[in-house]
């Protein structure tokens, strides 16, 4: 097969092919656009020492089997897609990007969501992804802020709030919210919101302070909290207590709200505003400082391409010479395929945006 790996976009740091993984595709024909990996400095040449063909424009590759792009596809290369035999492998998160849907479904392009790849219910990459939000919410925020904050509109802030023993709320179950209470070094400044008992039971055994899931409680609570996070499940899952205006305007001055499930629908009003690239936190409501993290593979992004290119290797190597016998023939593969032939096939992404959905 020919298997093409397409530049990403400016803002996308993460790759989704290393060197070093190309020898699994021994048996298919690798072509990887100019200049991939320029942002980890990785050369045109290593990858070419490693037994991929550079190209320029993808449509000089002739009949492009499997084309992978972690970021958007453009109008040009969405033009690319002649075939329902073709496929896209991607991070998608198309429950949080109707528009990019509505291209895919009239391109009746068929595409693969990293982040819905799972054997078993073991979703990897976005556990690894879990991982990577964990480390940001428990220290790495303030590096963050300091390399983002040009303006220097929040050096105050940071120097007086950094050696500080902050407390933290956290609200909703996911992996990121165990990795987190993990990470977070002083245990008795966090509290955790939650409603299931056996998830109770495993914070409480760790010293962790827990509540329930409640809206009145969630209201209380935001008045003491120095950093409050909002965390999500799976894919699709929107948060369970949404954040409002209200509670930001309660937490404490100089505090900070980070929705690290942005990228997966997003958990307050604020976040949903403020939903675009040149936003990468916005200051201000009530002297909150919200941040919002679409892509956190791009701020971990040697780590990240790390996972993501062993991730993508493992679902290539599971094709067989036929894409639509594969898609049908290997479970893991047909869970992550979201759209084919024009239409959504994945119930997640269906209920998320309230459109029809086909099974494959």
């Amino acid at each position: 097969m020919n298997i093409v790996f397409l530049k990403e976009n400016k803002i996308k740091k993460t790759l989704a092919l290393l060197p070093a993984d190309l020898e699994i595709f021994k048996q298919h024909k690798v072509f990887v656009q100019s200049g991939y990996g320029l942002d980890l400095g990785i050369s045109d040449e290593q990858y070419i020492n490693a037994g991929a063909e550079i190209f320029k424009h993808i449509n000089k590759i002739n009949n492009p089997n499997i084309i992978i792009k972690l970021s958007e596809l453009t109008n040009k290369e969405i033009k690319a897609f002649t075939s329902p035999e073709q496929i896209l492998i991607s991070n998608l998160y198309l429950q949080n990007n109707p528009v990019y849907l509505k291209k895919l479904l009239k391109a009746h392009i068929t595409s693969l969501g990293i982040e819905m790849y799972h054997s078993e219910h073991k979703y990897e990459w976005l556990l690894h992804n879990e991982v990577l939000k964990a480390k940001f919410g428990s220290t790495g925020y303030f590096d963050y802020l300091e390399k983002n904050d040009k303006k220097e509109l929040l050096k105050d802030f940071v120097n007086k709030t950094k050696n500080k023993d902050l407390r933290y709320l956290i609200i909703n179950y996911s992996y990121t919210t165990h990795a987190l209470v993990n990470a977070l070094k002083i245990k008795s400044n966090v509290t955790v919101l939650e409603s299931n008992h056996g998830y109770k039971q495993i914070f409480k055994d760790h010293g962790i302070k827990v509540l329930d899931a409640d809206f009145d409680i969630l209201m209380e609570e935001v008045k003491n909290a120095d950093v409050l996070i909002n965390t999500t499940t799976i894919p699709g899952d929107l948060t369970h207590l949404r954040i409002t205006k209200d509670m930001i305007g309660k937490m404490p001055q100089d505090s900070i709200y980070i929705d690290l499930g942005a990228d997966q629908g997003f958990g307050s009003e604020l976040t949903e505003f403020y939903n675009d690239q040149k936003h990468p936190f916005a200051l201000a409501y009530k002297k909150v400082v919200n941040i919002v993290l679409q892509d956190i593979g791009s701020l971990y992004p040697k780590e990240s391409s790390e996972f993501t290119s062993k991730v993508v290797s493992k679902i290539i190597s599971s094709f067989e010479t036929d894409i639509a016998y594969s898609i049908k023939k290997e479970e893991s593969i047909r869970n992550a395929i979201l759209t084919m032939g024009g239409e959504i096939t994945n119930e997640v992404i269906g209920n998320a945006l309230k459109l029809k959905f086909k099974e494959i």
